[in-house]
């Protein structure tokens, strides 16, 4: 079920089970353009400074991804590098861009 689902992503992104909820959230959040629950879990939930590069590229390129430009404007006032990059240095605006 979904808390074995979580399990595994915190096992892999080496993580707690409360934060890989919480990024699994911010991801449902993004994917369904759900803007006030992207607000209440960054603003309530997320502390960007615990979370990764990686972590955040992830859900930057997600955003940008789907042209979702609100999640995009949500994450980066939120705290969330714009220069977070991938294991090849690219920036996820950037991958969204070529893509």
């Amino acid at each position: 079920g979904l808390n074995n689902q979580l399990a595994q992503i915190s096992r892999e992104l080496n993580l707690t089970l409360d934060e890989a909820a919480h990024l699994s959230l911010l991801n449902f959040a993004i994917l369904n353009n759900f803007k006030e629950f992207l607000w209440f879990l960054l603003h309530l939930y997320v502390d960007v400074t615990e979370l990764n590069e990686e972590q955040c590229f992830s859900l930057l390129s997600l955003s940008a991804s789907l042209r979702n430009k609100e999640a995009i404007a949500l994450l980066l006032d939120n705290g969330f590098p714009v220069k977070a990059t991938d294991e090849n240095g690219t920036t996820a605006l950037h991958a969204a861009g070529n893509s």
